[in-house]
């Protein structure tokens, strides 16, 4: 997934590998592997534009801080029980994820 920024706010990915005939361009469940903390940031921006949500609303559905999903999505930087939660509300599943000592450092 590639994104373009204007002004600081993201914009749809260039290139979705989504859309498909019978997909109505987002699926179900998103399925993610991240390497790094800057997968993770990068990821959870192209799930919640997806989705269609915002950090307030993400953080509310996933019952943590704004401030923790703000770090988790613009630094790649948290504590793992909270990327777990923001997986749940956006409805992804992980099957990889950076260390601890990482997310605990991010991007910064």
């Amino acid at each position: 997934m590639y994104r373009r920024y204007t002004d600081g706010v993201p914009h749809p990915p260039l290139v979705s590998e989504y859309e498909g005939i019978d997909s109505g361009g987002v699926p179900e469940l998103f399925v993610s592997m991240p390497a790094t903390c800057r997968d993770v940031s990068d990821e959870l921006l192209d799930f919640m534009w997806y989705r269609g949500m915002s950090i307030p609303e993400v953080a509310a559905a996933a019952g943590i801080s704004e401030k923790a999903a703000e770090n988790l999505i613009h630094k790649g930087k948290g504590a793992s029980a909270d990327l777990f939660a923001l997986c749940e509300a956006l409805r992804v599943e992980l099957f990889s994820l950076p260390g601890d000592d990482e997310l605990e450092r991010g991007m910064e």
